[in-house]
């Protein structure tokens, strides 16, 4: 091959390599273009020696104008100031958020990276990406807001929500829980609600847990529990086995039925009064039938005998005993009817 062929061989192999640079930069470029984020190469006192893309309402000549500082909260300069100064003498990217202008000048949250460009040992400039975080902390803050409101709602609804890591052998509650319990937030160390349940009634609970090991579920179920401050509480309870951060998790909600137990043991008193009252009426119905062939009689036979004669006696503490029980039985019957009594 002479040297004119291999001259052009050489010439050949070079255009094809520039076209590949130019595919691979065509193919940069776009990516540059279209990354959501914000890619800038400064030098080490804040200018701009490129920016991938501009935010709406500004221009080109914003970066001859401008350093970076200009388009940063005022509040967060010292600490970016610090960032850039810890990368150039360390050669470590800092990662660190603030505010930054978006579009139309208005402050926006960005998460921003800074790295260094090191030649020859040297850090020469520096390389910035940011990312808008703005639609991440609204989702937190609605997040926040969200489980806010499920804990009023729980609180003012007197229910809960406690879980129970089994590999980690810890537990947790929420604000509802520990709020209806008297306890402070913050991570158990045994079963949630086992320290806090009624001695007579922890055998219960410790089956309701090994069923929900072995089947996945429990309850509902009542039982009682220890408010802090002494008092007994009836809670309803429920639970099931879940895929935890840590291995199987048993998650489980709670809600305070003192009130409804109040009413129910009323309700159940009423009844056995209520009962007892119709047994009474019944007896004394039977009864005041009985004391009035009695005085009746009494009255038949005192009627022909002398005042003074020692059976007219005796039948008159007859009569006057007949009446005595008779008035008792006007008691039990306006018992039974649920009316005042007038005592004699």
């Amino acid at each position: 091959m002479s040297e004119v062929d291999e001259l052009r061989a050489e010439v050949s192999r070079l255009q094809s390599e520039l076209d590949a640079a130019r595919g691979n930069e065509r193919l940069l470029q776009s990516l540059l273009d279209h990354l959501p984020d914000f890619i800038a190469h400064i030098t080490l006192d804040g200018h701009f020696l490129f920016l991938n893309r501009f935010a709406p309402g500004f221009t080109p000549r914003d970066l001859t104008e401008k350093t970076v500082f200009d388009f940063l909260d005022p509040a967060a300069h010292p600490e970016i100031r610090a960032a850039m100064e810890k990368v150039i003498s360390t050669g470590r990217q800092y990662d660190y958020e603030s505010l930054g202008a978006g579009a139309n000048g208005v402050s926006r949250p960005y998460y921003t990276r800074v790295a260094p460009v090191i030649a020859n040992g040297v850090v020469e400039s520096l390389v910035l990406l940011a990312t808008d975080v703005s639609r991440l902390k609204n989702a937190e803050r609605a997040l926040a807001e969200s489980q806010a409101r499920l804990q009023h709602a729980l609180t003012s609804a007197k229910m809960g929500i406690w879980w129970w890591d089994i590999e980690t052998v810890s537990g947790g509650r929420d604000e509802a829980t520990a709020a209806m319990l008297g306890i402070p937030l913050g991570a158990s160390q045994s079963p949630e609600l086992e320290a806090f349940v009624h001695p007579d009634d922890r055998q219960l609970v410790r089956a309701a847990y090994v069923t929900a090991v072995e089947n996945g579920s429990f309850g509902p179920m009542e039982h009682r529990c220890v408010h802090k401050d002494g008092h007994i509480m009836w809670i309803s309870s429920t639970g099931r086995l879940v895929d935890g951060p840590h291995g199987k998790r048993l998650i489980g909600g709670l809600r305070d039925i003192t009130e409804r137990k109040r009413l129910e043991m009323e309700l159940a008193q009423s009844q056995k009064l209520e009962s007892i009252g119709r047994l009474a009426g019944g007896i004394a119905h039977d009864f005041n039938n009985m004391l009035t062939v009695i005085t009746s009689y009494t009255e038949r036979a005192l009627r022909g005998l002398a005042p003074d004669s020692a059976l007219y006696r005796d039948l008159e503490a007859v009569r006057l005993a007949a009446d005595r029980s008779t008035a008792l039985t006007q008691q039990l019957l306006a018992f039974a009817r649920k009316q005042p009594v007038c005592r004699r």
